[in-house]
């Protein structure tokens, strides 16, 4: 016998195909096996050095950096953070990069 209602409210076919949400699926992986380190969504288990703090004290100074950046970076910084990743971890950066 079914209950009020149970037809009536029957997920639509294309509803049931739609992927599930990949974050749930990541932090299920990362529980799964151990040592994982997951930097879905930017989120990391530690905070960034205390050279990163202590520059933000003298940058935060200039009135020129609490204004927008350019969308696709600020290219000095990027140029370090490419030459950071190809340095200390063997990756090699290319144009379009994000």
């Amino acid at each position: 016998m079914k209950r009020f209602g149970e037809d009536r409210f029957k997920q639509a076919e294309r509803a049931r195909k739609i992927q599930p949400p990949v974050i749930p699926i990541v932090a299920k992986w990362v529980q799964d096996n151990p040592g994982t380190i997951s930097l879905g969504q930017g989120v990391v288990g530690w905070g960034p050095p205390k050279e990163a703090y202590d520059e933000m004290a003298e940058v935060s100074k200039n009135p020129e950096n609490h204004k927008y950046k350019p969308v696709q970076g600020i290219p000095p910084l990027l140029e370090l953070v490419k030459e950071k990743l190809k340095k200390e971890n063997g990756i090699l950066t290319t144009s379009g990069e994000n």
